[in-house]
């Protein structure tokens, strides 16, 4: 007969291989529960529990006019920061249960010295200036945009803030700083 220790401990060993943490191919965190199914996704540090594709595909089905609004892709006003003579930065966002972004830079910083550590900071705000999110961003961990001459020309990041959809139609600004960039 086996102990109700035993068994405890059994029960603990079974739940503790029954996980894979793994990367996607766009850069998320997730963790696969292999006896259920259900899939967490590391948000800010936080598990979430993230939506499976039948469940995505029947909230789709089911979206209003404002939300269907929501989905389409928003280009916002190109930026420039005062970082090595002037630096373009460009956003385009949608929201699909989250909003989704990509940040362009005009220019490959990290080719530049002492800028191992350096970071910028997207935050968005509403119509009266109150950030609505924000999200980190080390330059580590953009990509580099590449021409046809094989040279980097500029930085690209996708990631998603997890805001809701009442959030992300309110927002009417973004704004970045910078820090890490010496003088």
């Amino acid at each position: 007969m086996y102990s109700r220790r035993a068994i405890a401990l059994g029960g603990a060993a079974f739940l503790a291989g029954c996980y894979n943490v793994t990367q996607t191919e766009s850069g998320r965190i997730v963790r696969v529960n292999t006896v259920t199914g259900t899939v967490d996704e590391v948000v800010d540090g936080r598990l979430v529990r993230a939506q499976t594709p039948a469940e995505i595909e029947r909230e789709r089905a089911n979206r209003s006019p404002d939300e269907v609004a929501l989905a389409t892709r928003r280009d916002w006003e190109a930026i420039t920061l005062p970082i090595d003579g002037g630096t373009s930065v460009r956003l385009s966002t949608k929201f699909d249960t989250t909003m989704m972004y990509i940040l362009t830079v005009g220019k490959d910083w990290r080719t530049q010295p002492g800028r191992s550590f350096a970071s910028i900071n997207l935050s968005m705000s509403d119509a009266d200036g109150f950030e609505v999110g924000s999200q980190r961003i080390l330059l580590s961990e953009m990509v580099s945009l590449v021409g046809a001459d094989q040279a980097s020309f500029a930085l690209e990041h996708r990631g998603r803030l997890p805001i809701n959809a009442d959030q992300y139609a309110q927002l009417a600004n973004y704004t970045i700083t910078w820090a890490g960039f010496g003088a």
